[in-house]
């Protein structure tokens, strides 16, 4: 159970950097 919690977060974090490039279109 302790490894399928951990790859999940994992992957957040890779997607939150390019949620915030596709937010700031104006640069």
């Amino acid at each position: 159970q302790a490894a399928p919690e951990k790859l999940p977060p994992i992957i957040l974090p890779s997607t939150v950097p390019i949620d915030r490039d596709r937010r700031h279109p104006d640069h």
